[in-house]
């Protein structure tokens, strides 16, 4: 964080508090002098009875453990948007657990991603100097592979969202996650 506000010239976090002179320039609560969760709250009327009294009436979820490194994978489809730098890494780190697919809406994109990586997988290298190897189930420019997906990750520029979501509508199944 330290570095990102160097590089927009601003000073949002001193010493891990956001408290720097250019908080009231964000869009964060403790611009608007919220420091506390009852303030939180109370700001964005919310009520914490309520909220604790109908999560206390709900089913528990059903606890899931993540698959180990060499189970197969989940039957959990993530469709990861987009075909720049965050969408790969994306793809390759979910395609290491879940079923993956990889789509880019935007001119040739998905074919020539498809062909560079060929029948070769992805390799991660990971800042802890672990590396993961995963291959996605498909790269494509097919909007309606919207209705195999679980979860949808749109790592693109916000601009391009509307895109996407035009493209997907038709296609999309209940329930399912946008992120």
């Amino acid at each position: 964080l330290a570095w990102a506000q160097e590089c927009i010239g601003m000073s949002i976090m001193v010493d891990g508090k956001m408290t720097g002179p250019d908080i009231g320039k964000t869009r964060a609560p403790q611009a608007m002098g919220i420091t506390t969760v009852e303030e939180f709250l109370k700001a964005s009327q919310i009520d914490k009875a309520a909220v604790a009294a109908e999560a206390a009436s709900k089913k528990p979820r059903e606890e899931h453990k993540p698959p180990a490194e060499s189970e197969e994978k989940n039957p959990f489809t993530v469709l990861v948007c987009g075909g720049g730098n965050a969408a790969q890494v994306a793809t390759g780190m979910f395609s290491a657990r879940y079923n993956t697919i990889a789509v880019s809406l935007y001119a040739d994109e998905a074919a020539k991603w498809k062909a560079a990586l060929g029948e070769d997988d992805f390799e991660l290298t990971l800042d802890t100097g672990k590396v993961i190897k995963s291959k996605p189930d498909d790269i494509t420019n097919d909007p309606s592979c919207a209705a195999k997906a679980d979860a949808i990750i749109l790592a693109v520029p916000s601009f391009a969202h509307g895109q996407y979501f035009e493209a997907f509508a038709p296609y999309m199944k209940p329930g399912c996650l946008v992120a």
